[in-house]
């Protein structure tokens, strides 16, 4: 088979002829080159049908009554209409034989049928034809049709029903579990699976048993596998792009479809799978205007292709044209002579063939330098990477606001964040060099109301622009990871991924590797199932910040503890994760949590909080304060009044209403002092006389 995207043909429009065996001197032969090239794409004899807007032109949607249906046969070399341009003519469908066309008018919710060698249409049914099925075990074809007018412009009837082709009065349902959209619906050759969006723009499989729908993703012009490996394509906003899925929803890839001649940058409509899995057709190039697919003046250029994939499904291999004229022809079927007994190649569904090497990790965490381009144990070690020019660098990372360190030097989210200065450009330039990225963090969440996501580790510039960025969507773990594909943030195409579950209160150790068309995410040495949605390079990355708990807006806070962190620029497969969890669990050996203690309270006495300035250097600082425990509390070491240190500046500004008023009953959440070591290092105001009390820390903000 020869590559033909670059070749050009013509078909030409034949006026006022039923049929295309019917009468055959009325019908002019299509362009010898054209007959050639789609057989030689196809490799077998294959048959098109369209509609062809014989008014304006623009009527992409069929809305109109001035259609013909027109049909092409490589074998008889002759293009004609099948219907003339009489009445309203929506999506034919050529039958699973190949020897007959289904087509429906919305106008009347009429269903009709006429022969491939012509003749009047017949009138089969109601509704609006969505597939024909063929049952393997008894030759019968079926029509599922879509009944009952809905509300809903965009998914216009509301349940699904079958009946045979020749007999409409054996009617069965077969959904009606939500609203149903037309474009388009596709029928698994077992009859156990039905693709489509039900209703737009979700796409789902609909298991025909339970009737039980699952979402693979949004967007337009669904297209289920016409075999019975159940992938289904969801075409993307962009009008450019199929994304398949596979039916257990871990893979995910794209595969562009403008790749036509004069198709860049240009959109596409009307991609439907043809009864063959490694052809489709669809229609194309269109106009943009204003981002929106449109005709306007440019149907002459709107014409009908059929592609044909690889072997893995991966791209659009070769097109041939089938039309070329200056009227419009839309919504296309094709059926090819032998497709029937097509699959999918078992290769599709082949791991990685990609081999992972796992270096040498010695005793100590993070084990190996190989690919480290960013480590962060804690704030009481020196941490460092190799400079790439044969020395060293310190990566640090700097409190922001309300941030402050945890108990074990790690970093403590509390309305604020932390940033590693000249961290950003060292990982950009290393990931887009290898296009692999893997990050490790051990995390302690404090909320599970968290929305935005809220930012854990993110190498961001702002909102709606990062290159990688682990948040935290309620009790969930999520990824955005920005390739070519997936857009400024790493959400478009319905790319932000779930990590999994976490809990509040509970430590975990997370990594999140990724080379291109695979992720793996790992919790706590254990790998976690995750959807394969993201493919593509880094090539889009640009310089941006590594920040820890927020974005620059500050509007989009997580809420508790990160410490071990290391970024590589390569990918990390499951044995290294394990022993990475292994390493980790000897780094953070001996802890003991503190105690988080409540008290009722009133305040004695405050240390005043002075202006900034005047501790500088010191950015941050606490003030001691004393109370008296309300006479309900036991006494605490003996004692009936306590010492609290409250953060009373941070960021070089004074926190306000740190302190409560004197004599308020307040409610205490506090810690002791000498359950967090970094106090040591703080600058700690104190302005009362009272000494020898038990001293705590305010950790309730």
């Amino acid at each position: 088979m020869k590559d033909v995207r670059n070749f050009v043909g013509m078909c030409f429009v034949c006026l006022g002829v039923t049929g295309c065996s019917a009468n055959p001197e009325a019908v002019l032969p299509a362009s010898p080159a054209v007959v050639r090239t789609l057989r030689d794409v196809v490799g077998a004899p294959a048959r098109v049908v369209w509609v062809q807007d014989r008014g304006s032109g623009e009527d992409l949607h069929q809305s109109g009554r001035q259609h013909a249906l027109m049909a092409f046969d490589t074998e008889t070399g002759r293009i004609c209409e099948l219907v003339p341009a009489i009445d309203q003519i929506n999506k034919p469908l050529i039958a699973p034989g190949g020897d007959y066309v289904v087509f429906s008018r919305r106008r009347d919710d009429s269903i009709h049928r006429v022969a491939w060698t012509g003749g009047a249409p017949v009138r089969i049914g109601a509704g609006f034809a969505l597939a024909v099925w063929r049952d393997p075990r008894t030759g019968v074809d079926w029509l599922y049709a879509a009944v009952d007018r809905s509300r809903n412009e965009d998914a216009p009837y509301r349940r699904i029903v079958r009946h045979p082709v020749g007999d409409p009065s054996r009617v069965e349902e077969v959904w009606n579990g939500g609203d149903v959209s037309l474009d388009s619906v596709h029928i698994s050759r077992d009859g156990t699976r039905i693709g489509g969006m039900f209703p737009w723009p979700r796409g789902m499989i609909i298991n025909a048993a339970n009737r039980r729908a699952e979402m693979m993703g949004r967007g337009c012009w669904t297209s289920l596998a016409p075999d019975n490996s159940y992938i289904l394509w969801i075409f993307d906003g962009a009008h450019r792009n199929l994304f398949l899925h596979s039916p257990d929803g871990r893979m995910r890839w794209r595969v562009p479809i403008n790749t036509i001649p004069n198709g860049a940058g240009r959109k596409m409509y009307h991609p439907r799978w043809s009864n063959h899995v490694r052809f489709l057709v669809a229609t194309g190039p269109y106009n943009t205007e204003g981002g929106r697919l449109s005709v306007r003046g440019g149907a002459q250029h709107v014409e009908v292709w059929v592609g044909r994939f690889d072997e893995r499904l991966s791209s659009i291999e070769a097109w041939a044209r089938v039309t070329e004229n200056e009227v419009g022809d839309y919504a296309p079927d094709l059926w090819v002579a032998g497709g029937e007994t097509s699959e999918v190649p078992s290769t599709v569904f082949a791991p990685s063939s990609r081999e992972i090497v796992q270096p040498e990790l010695d005793t100590r965490w993070p084990g190996t330098e190989e690919g480290l381009v960013f480590v962060w144990s804690h704030a009481n070690v020196r941490n460092e990477v190799a400079d790439g020019r044969g020395g060293r660098t310190e990566c640090t990372v700097e409190p922001l606001r309300g941030a402050r360190w945890s108990p074990f030097h790690g970093m403590d989210i509390r309305k604020g964040s932390f940033v590693a200065p000249n961290a950003g450009p060292r990982i950009v330039e290393a990931c887009r060099r290898s296009n692999e990225l893997t990050i490790e963090a051990t995390l302690l969440p404090r909320s599970a109301a968290l929305t935005g996501p809220a930012r854990i580790i993110a190498l961001s510039k702002r909102i709606g622009e990062a290159n990688f960025m682990l948040g935290q969507e309620r009790d969930r773990l999520v990824l955005r990871l920005r390739t070519p594909e997936t857009g400024s943030d790493g959400t478009a195409n319905d790319s932000q991924t779930d990590l999994g579950r976490i809990e509040p209160g509970r430590r975990i150790h997370v990594i999140v590797s990724y080379q291109d068309g695979e992720l793996a995410a790992y919790l706590d040495g254990r790998p976690y199932k995750v959807p394969q949605r993201i493919r593509g390079s880094f090539d889009t990355w640009d310089i941006m910040d590594l920040r820890f708990g927020d974005e620059s807006s500050h509007d989009r806070t997580w809420d508790g503890e990160i410490d071990g962190v290391a970024i590589w620029s390569r990918f990390v497969g499951p044995e290294e994760a394990t022993r990475r969890f292994e390493l980790n669990r000897i780094r953070t050996a001996g802890r003991l949590e503190p105690r988080t203690l409540e008290f009722r309270a009133r305040l004695v006495e405050a240390t005043p909080v002075p202006d900034p300035r005047e501790i500088a250097p010191y950015r941050r600082a606490l003030a001691l304060c004393e109370y008296e425990l309300d006479a309900a509390e036991s006494p605490v070491d003996g004692s009936q009044r306590i010492h609290v240190y409250h953060w009373v500046i941070l960021d070089a500004a004074v926190v306000p209403d740190a302190i409560p008023q004197k004599g308020e009953p307040v409610v205490l959440r506090v810690q002791r002092v000498e359950e967090n070591p970094p106090l040591e290092s703080e600058r700690r105001l104190i302005g009362i006389e009272s000494i020898g009390l038990p001293e705590f820390v305010d950790v309730s903000r």
